[in-house]
């Protein structure tokens, strides 16, 4: 017969594992339990250090750059001695913005940022690498501040587009007088309004608006059924094709 555990053992709950072993299981168990609320615990703490530190870090260096810039000596302020102003985890990056308006070179920028989970505590100066004498009577190069430092705000600004009202239909009328090929005598033709609506420069309103004038049902809207003695323009028009007639 096997030496493994049988179903009567099952059933009566029997085990071979002794039992300084069962209490040696559970007690390991409960070590890693406490282990791991520790390092949950110590993680939220950390996180609460860094949410109340980082505006407080990022206030100060900001007012301490300030007045760092203010009293920079003649040679400039260099990005090296500016970094010595900073306090609490800051983090530094680059950013370059490309010429714009004109310009012949692109603006470089040091940005410094505090790590913050819900706020963004972030500032940025104008910085750019220049020649400078070194003590030796020779020439190096240093990166140095051209700028306060400031906070950068982008806006976006919602463009809202004018409503055009529409020109009165006897005005639009008016303007198809005026095309190339009007006759010019002071008459607007069926067609040309169903041509307007078809290339969406006029509404299908304007084709309801002739038919209601176009009294003699002829396809044709001249002044006098729009009352409109003068004509409806284009009399200069009207005139060079009676004299181009005679």
């Amino acid at each position: 017969m096997s030496e493994g555990v049988t179903g009567i053992e099952l059933a009566d709950g029997s085990s071979d594992v002794p039992p300084e072993k069962t209490g040696m299981v559970v007690a390991e168990t409960s070590r890693g339990a406490q282990f791991l609320r520790r390092v949950a615990l110590l993680t939220v703490v950390v996180l609460v250090l860094v949410e109340l530190s980082s505006p407080l870090c990022s206030g100060y260096s900001l007012g301490a750059l300030e007045s760092a810039f203010e009293s920079r000596p003649k040679s400039g302020l260099t990005l090296e001695s500016a970094r010595s102003h900073l306090v609490g985890l800051a983090m530094m990056s680059f950013r370059e913005e490309t010429a714009i308006m004109g310009q012949n070179r692109s603006v470089h920028f040091a940005v410094f940022t505090w790590p913050s989970l819900f706020r963004d505590h972030t500032f940025e100066i104008e910085i750019e690498r220049v020649s400078i004498k070194t003590a030796s009577g020779g020439t190096g190069e240093a990166i140095l501040m051209q700028s306060q430092p400031y906070i950068r705000v982008e806006s976006n600004y919602k463009v809202v587009k004018p409503y055009a009202k529409p020109d009165p239909p006897l005005m639009q009328l008016m303007i198809l007088d005026h095309e190339h090929d009007s006759t010019g005598t002071h008459r607007v033709e069926r067609w040309q309004v169903e041509r307007a609506i078809k290339n969406k420069k006029a509404e299908p309103s304007l084709l309801v608006y002739f038919d209601k004038n176009d009294k003699n049902k002829d396809g044709v809207v001249t002044a006098g059924e729009l009352g409109q003695p003068s004509g409806i323009g284009n009399t200069e028009g009207a005139a060079g094709k009676r004299a181009g007639g005679r």
